[in-house]
């Protein structure tokens, strides 16, 4: 639970700098920052309804695996190019 609220944390703040840092060196705001905003508040809504579930194993397994699918769009796109 607590490494999810990190995540979260830890995500967004990453986002920011790199959009930061895009806006720095091209002068131009793309739609990075909105996507993976968006990509942190669902991981958050999954993680956090998984975490009230945890009582039901089923639910909370789909759940989880939902939201480890949701936030690894990232680490795919970096490594697909």
């Amino acid at each position: 639970m607590v490494l999810a609220g990190a995540m979260v944390v830890l995500g967004t703040a990453v986002a920011v700098i790199m959009a930061r840092l895009q806006v720095a060196r091209n002068h131009a705001l793309t739609p990075v920052l909105s996507v993976q905003s968006a990509d942190m508040l669902a991981f958050a809504g999954l993680a956090g309804a998984a975490f009230l579930l945890v009582k039901q194993p089923a639910a909370h397994k789909r759940l989880i695996l939902l939201a480890t699918l949701y936030i690894s769009d990232a680490g795919f796109a970096r490594a697909l190019g």
